[in-house]
């Protein structure tokens, strides 16, 4: 019986018989190294979009924060500088700065449909 082998039934390896096979089916697949790093990215962009809001939306908490007689006085300055330095001949050279204060001036209450008209040709986007 030299090279001859004997043959065991299925399962019956003479090992543990709670020992898993190397090859198989019934073997766990080993754990994603992905799914930690996903859930660490999103958690991380929820966080980045969520400081963006807080800070986009700071400038108008400082404004309603002000007293109104204090914020009143901060809008007429505001567009009085606006209507010098913007509404000049002079306003083509400082577009950049113009679309600053015609975007700051569109966050006070105080603007009413005049402002509104005033800041328009500045404003980068639709006005309220």
């Amino acid at each position: 019986m030299l090279g001859m082998t004997t043959s065991t039934p299925p399962g019956d390896d003479g090992d543990d018989p709670g020992e898993r096979r190397l090859f198989s089916r019934d073997v766990d697949p080993p754990p994603s190294k992905w799914r930690p790093r996903v859930i660490l990215l999103g958690v991380v962009t929820l966080m980045l979009v969520g400081v963006w809001f807080w800070l986009h939306s700071s400038e108008d908490r400082a404004l309603l924060a002000m007293a109104p007689a204090q914020r009143k006085a901060l809008f007429h300055e505001t567009q009085q500088g606006f209507r010098l330095m913007c509404l000049s001949d002079a306003g083509k050279d400082f577009i950049p700065r113009c679309r600053q204060q015609a975007t700051f001036l569109a966050r006070f209450p105080e603007c009413d449909t005049s402002c509104r008209q005033e800041i328009s040709p500045y404003y980068p986007g639709p006005l309220r």
